[in-house]
């Protein structure tokens, strides 16, 4: 199965989660005609509710982008001081004279020049060898771990974040996720983040930049939602809390509308997505945690441009948040990236194959910058020529649930791990 694909199984599409925001999501649910008696009883908790409430200011906030598909990691944070690299790598490998030099012997790939600037100035980490025991090399199965990020061992069928979106117990906008479903590591037992659409003309009810809907269509549609929320109408309690959730839905739409880039660049979709992500936390709507993601990083072959285009859209992306988050709230928030797997160590002639460890980067005002952990050696692979990890992904989940979320990392992932040195301050 290629990522994609695999992608949309480990997620929820469309669900009725704690907000009706989506258009397709409100117009799916109409045209099935959805009755009282299949809502739910949470949403019924939820009519009860405020839409949205304000996030405590000594809280974190935690953005998490998703490397779709197994990032290279070797071309990602590069050895350049290492022989057997470029002995292996042979064309592939990233020219010392072109690596952005981070500490002697590590560089980043040249697409990656404000993440460079920004670990010179001690706001990034790098965790290097991450992974997990028994390692698989199918996507579906690592990108499974990786999302459920349980420690005993297993795929349950809920993620990390969505399980400490549960302990909340608050309001919807605790989780986020951009795009059209919520992916299994923002799915809990009880509950599951929020999904946006990609852009504002996704979202219902939601009116064009002349204050009026597009078409006549939706006129109508917009009004009579509106009505059915007026003040009851004898149909009973399921009825009177359905509508008003719907109703109350299409004005939180219009709220979440404002944060949508006003020039947004069809071409660069994912530093749009990264500014979308800035601007919902401006708006302090009560969001913690945000998922993201860009792909795909699965570089079999045409690796050398390919890469370079990603990592410089992720670079792009990086700083368009900076640029668009709110100076005051830079540190309650750190970025974190993850991908399923890195690549194997040789390359296959143009790109590289399905692999295991590799690092990621933890990004933020208040991260203790630097590089964390061991670059793995390139004269110690395992078995099938593969890079061994040395830290357990647990031990990156278990750092910032304890020190940044200000959850218990021992109840979310099943077990302790090792607290990393990722922080150097609680969120300010």
């Amino acid at each position: 199965m290629e990522y994609e694909e695999i992608r949309t199984r480990l997620s929820i599409s469309e669900p009725l989660t704690r907000a009706l925001i989506s258009r397709r999501a409100v117009l799916k649910a109409i045209g099935a005609g959805v009755g009282v008696a299949m809502i739910p009883g949470w949403l019924l908790e939820e009519a009860r509710a405020e839409v949205a409430v304000a996030a405590d200011a000594s809280k974190g906030i935690l953005i998490v982008i998703q490397l779709g598909g197994g990032n290279d990691g070797l071309n990602t944070v590069v050895p350049v001081n290492d022989g057997k690299y470029y002995d292996i790598r042979g064309d592939l490998a990233i020219k010392q004279t072109e690596a952005l030099s981070l500490v002697a012997g590590t560089a980043l790939h040249p697409s990656l020049v404000n993440v460079q600037k920004q670990f010179l100035a001690g706001k990034v980490a790098i965790v290097q060898g991450v992974g997990y025991s028994k390692p698989d090399l199918s996507h579906f199965q690592s990108m499974a771990t990786w999302m459920s990020g349980w420690g005993p061992g297993g795929t349950p069928r809920s993620g990390w974040l969505g399980r400490y979106l549960d302990g909340l117990q608050t309001e919807h906008m605790n989780g986020v996720t951009i795009g059209s479903s919520v992916p299994l590591h923002m799915q809990g037992v009880k509950t599951a983040a929020t999904s946006i659409p990609d852009n504002k003309d996704g979202l219902f009810g939601v009116r064009d930049a002349d204050g009026d809907p597009t078409d006549l269509t939706d006129i109508r549609l917009f009004q009579g939602v509106k009505n059915l929320g007026a003040p009851s109408r004898d149909m009973g309690e399921r009825f009177d809390a359905v509508a008003n959730t719907t109703s109350q839905s299409m004005n939180f739409a219009a709220e979440v509308a404002k944060c949508y880039p006003q020039k947004a660049d069809n071409s660069q979709q994912f530093p749009s997505h990264m500014q979308l992500c800035a601007n919902l936390v401006n708006a302090n709507m009560g969001v913690r945690v945000i998922g993201v993601e860009m792909g795909s990083f699965d570089t079999h072959s045409n690796q050398e441009w390919q890469h370079k285009d990603l990592l410089e859209k992720l670079d792009k992306g990086i700083a368009a948040f900076y640029a668009s988050l709110s100076p005051a709230l830079a540190g309650r928030v750190t970025l974190m990236t993850f991908s399923e797997f890195g690549r194997r160590a040789e390359s296959n002639g143009g790109g590289t194959d399905h692999g295991t460890a590799g690092p990621l980067f933890v990004i933020g005002d208040r991260v203790a910058g630097g590089l964390i952990g061991k670059q793995p050696s390139l004269t110690d692979l395992d078995s099938s020529g593969n890079l061994k990890s040395s830290i357990p992904l647990h031990s990156v989940y278990g750092t910032v649930l304890d020190k940044w979320l200000g959850a218990d990392s021992k109840e979310l992932l099943g077990a302790q791990f090792e607290t990393l040195p990722l922080f150097r301050g609680t969120p300010a």
